[in-house]
């Protein structure tokens, strides 16, 4: 049987269309699949690989702190790592800040990634992030970066971009958010970042006066 002209136009179009649907369909799938959770830690590297921690900030002074063998250790014990402050000042760090900064960056994950494009950067201010944090450590040359833009709706985790940023062959770029606990441990005030003076115990006056009485007795 042959098939008329306009049969074949109907045919053609139909076969068009189920192509066009097909093609969304994929597309969609792997947008929704690049916006799951995918709880990947942020960095693969332990705690005592770093080396050193910069932090750029949009509207302050940068910070840098390198981690070095504390001079408390002794030959006999194995290596004690402490963190100190090279900018704007040197000066040992404090354990709890640097501590609680560090852990975020191994043991923290991304929540969600999605691809945007670069023009969409500012939407989650990471055309000039709030902070930057470069960090290099022993067992790689290349510095690991993380960009921290704004906080997403509920306010629980911030958008952020995580080493580089370059596009794809769509000319996009990832986005992932992280926890909004990486916005609080950058933003410190410097006195907070600085390792607290070590403070001689308080003696009672009422021990003190004894301790004469008793030298003045002898």
């Amino acid at each position: 049987m042959k098939l008329s002209r306009v049969t074949w136009i109907w045919i053609v179009l139909a076969l068009i269309l189920s192509s066009v649907v097909y093609i969304g369909e994929v597309l969609g799938r792997q947008r929704r699949e690049a916006a799951q959770a995918i709880q990947q830690q942020l960095f693969d590297f332990p705690a005592d690989a770093i080396e050193t921690i910069a932090i750029e900030y949009r509207d302050r002074d940068p910070l840098a702190f390198e981690q070095v063998e504390s001079e408390s250790a002794s030959e006999s014990e194995s290596e004690t790592l402490a963190w100190q402050m090279t900018e704007p000042l040197r000066s040992p760090a404090s354990d709890p800040a640097m501590s609680f900064l560090v852990n975020l960056l191994v043991e923290g994950e991304q929540q969600q990634a999605f691809r945007i494009d670069p023009d969409d950067l500012a939407t989650y201010e990471l055309a000039e992030p709030f902070a930057t944090l470069t960090i290099t450590t022993r067992e790689q040359p290349a510095p690991y970066r993380v960009a921290l833009g704004r906080t997403n709706f509920e306010g629980q985790l911030i958008y952020a971009q995580v080493d580089s940023p370059a596009t794809d062959e769509t000319g996009e770029l990832e986005v992932v958010l992280v926890p909004i606990d990486l916005q609080y441990a950058v933003e410190r005030e410097l006195n907070e970042w600085l390792a607290a003076p070590d403070v001689a115990p308080e003696v009672d006056d009422a021990e003190a006066t004894s301790g004469n009485d008793d030298d003045n007795d002898e």
